[in-house]
């Protein structure tokens, strides 16, 4: 990764995390606000740790940043959905439900593939890059984007209650 591109991804991951910081100090008493505010907070999480993983020079700190930026994708995602549930009216429990099932299944792929020592890291001119040596990993990954498309569909059809 080129230092440029890994400074615009810093600096945007903090334009990312400031915009849902202002819209959460707008709207403090929305709950949408609070859901913009952690998936900003995701976003940024999820940039800040590729960007990072550009710029170290250290295997165990690109592992570090990789993770960092593998949680922020699963919690973006798991983000995501429970705007789409909540979008669509769901009772809270159904929300917090589907969000952590999500969550917690993302983030059970990141400490599979952390633990199987599935990230292989390439240096290059500047930092690190990396591929999957284990062949499941990205089939899991794969998965979990699949799971988060079942339950946006899961929700789409299902008989909206108005309870919150």
């Amino acid at each position: 990764m080129d230092v440029l591109v890994a400074f615009f991804l810093l600096t945007l991951s903090v334009v990312v995390l400031i915009n849902g910081i202002t819209i959460f100090v707008q709207k403090k008493t929305y709950r949408m606000a609070r859901i913009m505010l952690l998936s900003s907070m995701s976003g940024a999480m999820w940039i800040f740790g590729y960007a990072w993983m550009g710029l170290t020079y250290n295997e165990e700190l690109a592992l570090i940043s990789a993770l960092i930026a593998g949680m922020g994708i699963v919690c973006f995602v798991s983000c995501v959905v429970h705007f789409i549930c909540f979008m669509a009216n769901y009772s809270r429990l159904f929300t917090w439900t589907t969000s952590l099932v999500v969550l917690l299944s993302g983030g059970a792929i990141i400490v599979y593939s952390y633990y199987t020592d599935s990230f292989v890291f390439e240096a290059t001119k500047v930092g690190y890059s990396f591929t999957h040596q284990n062949p499941i990993v990205p089939y899991l990954l794969c998965g979990y984007i699949v799971i988060a498309l079942m339950a946006y569909y899961l929700v789409n059809n299902m008989p909206i209650t108005l309870s919150n």
